[in-house]
């Protein structure tokens, strides 16, 4: 009988440390290592969003010529700076690479970069269909 028992609370004990692991140490990690690939990808794609914009408003003197939904090209620029001074900036960066980061700002934050991904690829299928194949 005791013998059972103990061998019950080893298994027991053993479930529960293998499921702290799974919760609170690797799904994190991996979380975090997922969103650090996401944070790269949307500053790589407002970088150059910005410098293509940039290069097409100084060639055809463009700044204040209307771009989408009622912006002007620097208008649209400015918009597109703010984001990466909010958003992806050095801090952020070294907050995702913390060791210890709460789950729900990560998955907050991944939110947040997913937004802005599709809000940086509109405006540059907007400029590659209506502006730039003009």
């Amino acid at each position: 009988m005791e013998t059972t028992l103990l061998f019950f609370t080893i298994i027991g004990s053993l479930v529960a440390f293998f499921t702290y692991l799974q919760k609170y140490v690797i799904e994190p990690e991996e979380t975090k290592n997922r969103l650090l690939e996401t944070f790269k990808l949307g500053r790589k794609v407002n970088n150059e969003l910005i410098v293509e914009l940039e290069k097409y408003v100084k060639e055809h003197h463009a700044s204040q010529h209307i771009f989408m939904q009622g912006l002007t090209f620097q208008q649209g620029i400015n918009e597109l700076k703010k984001a990466r001074s909010l958003l992806f900036t050095e801090q952020n960066e070294k907050n995702i690479k913390r060791a210890n980061v709460n789950i729900t700002h990560l998955n907050s934050l991944q939110e947040q970069i997913e937004d802005q991904i599709l809000y940086h690829s509109q405006i540059k299928n907007h400029f590659n269909w209506f502006i730039k194949n003009e």
